[in-house]
């Protein structure tokens, strides 16, 4: 018996049946004792099961009472209807199934374990090492101009891309960019730049290019669409820049901030997440101490820019990890402007410096930055 692939993501459930050629996504979900289990159900033929016919994927959607027989067998009759001169599919089966998973998924894709005996896993996954660790919030922040969208975005590059360079090893995933902050255009330049810099700019070099999505609302009431957005292309890593943009509340407010984290964590996908830093302590993101709490893996940036050189030292400091601290990583970021075109930047050269150089900035940049907040 055909069983459908399930996946929970958001407040949604996708299930898949691939033999039968149908799809469903559930969302909407509430779990009353008044009225039962009901959620708003979009069913549609999968592309190849469509294939050669004249037939457009859809085929309803509808509001379903899932502890309700009477309701189901209408649904069952209408899709009889709609399908029994094509195919022959056992649609009783097949709303049985969809009834069984979306009870035991309604909550999210967790399940209780018994824990105690599992194997100790002594290292980490990441996507990037040290700075992206998978399946988890991972948060860089520091101070306006201070370079960390730059490095964002290089750093989701070398995701998408799945390509070595500054001494940093990827794995490769696919990448969405979700922003609170710029614009598409600013992005675009950014990540041609940065292409440029590691010399994959071609446009024929199609891994290179991540999906983009200029969020207009606070995450909560974006989410529906990521979720959409994170199957439909199969998405291991989410940048959210920025979560002070993301947040459903003021950036001191502890319920929002974990609000965000538990809609972040129910995406099932990495996050890399752009924080603004508080203006009273730069070894801290800006807002509620939850945000730190929530996170597992942090990194602040500090930086100094050179306007006659075009050129910038970024030093980035591990300010929280479940395990070992890493050392400090310093970056010099080279600009390469068109100064015909208004100063747009053409490329971006990405270097890791020294363990010499490295301890000589990291140095000078901490000086100047206690300097400022005293």
């Amino acid at each position: 018996m055909s069983k459908p692939i399930v996946q929970a993501t958001g407040s949604k459930i996708y299930l898949t049946w691939e033999d039968d050629g149908i799809k469903m996504v559930v969302r909407k979900i509430s779990d009353k004792s008044t009225t039962g289990l009901s959620g708003e159900v979009l069913i549609e033929y999968l592309p190849s099961k469509i294939i050669g016919t004249n037939l457009g994927n859809h085929l309803m959607i509808r509001k379903i009472n899932l502890t309700s027989q009477q309701s189901l067998n209408t649904i069952i009759k209408a899709l009889k209807e709609m399908t029994d001169d094509l195919f022959d599919i056992d649609w009783p089966r097949i709303m049985e199934q969809l009834v069984v998973n979306v009870s035991k998924y309604k909550g999210g894709n967790f399940e209780s374990i018994k824990i105690g005996n599992i194997p100790v896993i002594n290292e980490e996954k990441h996507y990037v090492f040290p700075f992206i660790r998978k399946n988890a919030i991972n948060i860089i922040y520091g101070a306006g101009g201070s370079g960390k969208s730059y490095l964002s975005v290089f750093l989701g590059l070398l995701v998408q891309s799945g390509k070595s360079y500054a001494g940093l090893n990827p794995d490769q995933g696919n990448v969405l960019y979700l922003d609170w902050e710029s614009e598409e255009q600013d992005l675009n330049e950014r990540l041609k730049g940065i292409k440029e810099g590691m010399a994959i700019a071609h446009p024929s070099i199609k891994e290179t290019e991540f999906l983009y999505y200029r969020c207009k609302d606070k995450f909560v009431n974006e989410e529906d669409t990521i979720a959409d957005m994170i199957v439909e292309n199969d998405i291991k890593l989410i940048i959210v820049d920025s979560f002070g943009g993301a947040l459903a509340g003021e950036i001191n407010d502890a319920d929002a901030s974990m609000q965000l984290a538990n809609s972040l964590r129910s995406l099932g996908v990495t996050v890399l997440g752009i924080d603004h830093v508080s203006k009273s302590n730069a070894d801290s993101p800006i807002g509620t101490v939850y945000k730190v709490n929530l996170a597992r893996n942090l990194w602040s940036v500090n930086s100094r820019l050179d306007e006659i050189k075009n050129e910038m030292e970024v030093v980035l400091k591990h300010t929280k990890t479940n395990n070992k601290k890493e050392n400090p990583r310093v970056y010099n970021i080279k600009f390469h402007l068109d100064e015909e075109a208004f100063g747009i930047t053409q490329k971006v050269e990405i270097v890791s410096l020294s363990n010499d150089q490295s301890m000589i900035l990291e140095s000078i940049i901490n000086n100047e930055q206690e300097e400022q907040y005293g």
